[in-house]
């Protein structure tokens, strides 16, 4: 074969294209401070909501005596609560894609948070459960 042959089947030049990695220099430098921080404050914010799902453990026994109710009663509470986490992982996952992550979780968390709160500050049943209840709902959003 000639040269003019080879040359004629030869691939074309490639352009210059973006920095190692795939990304302009630019965008490179930004995702490296982002990729940091977003990591920082997912671990942060899944750290949060583990320690306001996980806390009804500790303290069952303690309320049953100090509040008077029986191990059937608070279990109610913890049965509705744990079913409700489970509908809402389902509910908020198909939600979650649709919204800015962002906002999301943070509301998740916040609105956790407040429900922890009223929870802590109430004696009837009724509200137990139904605190308890939004608590796990808010939970599914993380």
């Amino acid at each position: 074969m000639s040269n003019a042959l080879i040359a004629g089947l030869a691939a074309p030049p490639v352009p210059p294209g973006p920095a190692a990695g795939g990304l302009p220099p630019d965008v490179a430098a930004r995702f490296g401070y982002w990729r940091g921080r977003i990591l920082a404050t997912t671990i942060v914010g899944y750290a949060l909501y583990y320690v306001v799902r996980a806390n009804i453990g500790v303290p069952v026994k303690t309320m049953g005596a100090e509040l008077g109710y029986s191990k059937e009663q608070l279990g109610v509470v913890m049965t509705v609560g744990g079913v409700t986490y489970g509908v809402s992982k389902f509910v908020n996952g198909l939600l979650g894609d649709h919204a800015n992550p962002r906002y999301f979780m943070a509301a998740g968390l916040l609105a956790s948070a407040v429900m922890n709160v009223c929870f802590g500050a109430s004696t009837a049943l009724w509200l137990l459960v139904g605190f308890w209840t939004l608590n796990q709902w808010a939970q599914g959003m993380g």
